[in-house]
């Protein structure tokens, strides 16, 4: 039986904001600063960031980090 192994990006993983947030992530903004740039609440970026970590089973930033460059992420320069 042959298992049909489709990789996923983090495209296909999270939904357009949390793609977004994981740039500023990526990017070296704070929760503040992120909120601050997508005039959202500090407590709604903290959800996101929570989130994000979850469905990509990272435990910290770094590994998000990491996960996001290995799988798809296009960071503009």
């Amino acid at each position: 039986m042959k298992e049909d192994k489709t990789e996923n990006t983090i495209y296909d993983i999270l939904t357009r904001r949390e793609v977004k947030i994981t740039k500023l992530i990526v990017d070296g903004y704070t929760n503040k600063e992120i909120a601050t740039r997508l005039n959202i609440s500090f407590h709604t970026v903290r959800s996101h960031r929570h989130n994000i970590l979850q469905k990509t089973q990272q435990q910290n930033i770094c590994g998000l980090i990491k996960f996001a460059q290995s799988n798809g992420l296009n960071i503009d320069p």
